[in-house]
């Protein structure tokens, strides 16, 4: 997990390269920042001793600015929308053959097809509108304090990554997207209520995670944020 939030001086830790659990006070650049702590004393933490039993409190007052905001690209309906066009073809096909061959089928309607098309057509339609603004609703935000996902038409639903949390990130281009120029986003959380997050068929995808890393990376930076495991003290 990523250390954050607020725990207590003297729990233990098991940092990066480390052979045993420590406390971790005695963790190098782990500092305790205190609610009702002097000014003076926030500006230069190195002056501030850790006192047992303390709360260590890590907070980012940079302004949130978002770097990219999008939704997954409708690209995604081009395999349903082909199957309804080859179905719909192929009911044409099919009908022009049996008005030909009418003479050979007289038990079959010659309408027969013409009432398939009928019953299929709004099925068409309402699967490809709702297939469209399910993707409309679905929203991606990457700011340079966090990924947010909402999804939802009717109801709501919101995902998000705190990027000081985030553990690893990829992205893959099919070659069915790579024909569009898109490709999709994996993000990898410490988070346990939100430990993945997909941006699906988004623009430039390897950008995007570029942009990411480097974001994590000035983020852990300026909140000397390490990667931590945390075991309760008494």
């Amino acid at each position: 997990m990523v250390l954050a939030g607020t725990i207590r001086a003297n729990d233990w830790a098991w940092i990066d390269g480390a052979t045993d659990w420590i406390p971790l006070n005695q963790i190098p650049g782990f500092t305790n920042y205190q609610a009702h702590a002097p000014a003076a004393s926030i500006a230069s933490p190195k002056t501030a001793p850790i006192a047992p039993n303390s709360p260590v409190t890590f907070v980012c007052s940079t302004h949130e600015e978002e770097l990219w905001k999008g939704s997954p690209s409708q690209w995604l309906n081009l395999k349903v929308n082909v199957i309804w066009v080859l179905i719909f073809v192929g009911l044409f096909v099919f009908s022009k053959i049996l008005k030909a061959n009418a003479s050979m089928l007289p038990e079959v309607p010659p309408n027969l097809f013409g009432l398939i098309a009928a019953v299929l057509a709004p099925i068409c339609l309402v699967q490809c509108a709702w297939r469209a603004i399910k993707l409309l609703a679905t929203h991606y935000t990457v700011t340079n304090q966090r990924v947010r996902v909402v999804r939802g038409i009717l109801s709501k639903d919101v995902q998000e990554i705190e990027l000081f949390r985030v553990k690893d990130t990829s992205a893959h281009q099919s070659l069915f997207l790579r024909l569009f120029g898109l490709g999709n986003v994996r993000i990898v959380s410490s988070d346990a209520a939100n430990q993945l997050i997909f941006l699906r068929a988004v623009p430039k995808a390897l950008i995007l995670r570029e942009k990411i890393r480097k974001e994590v990376f000035v983020l852990r930076q300026r909140l000397a944020a390490r990667e931590v495991e945390i075991m309760q003290g008494n």
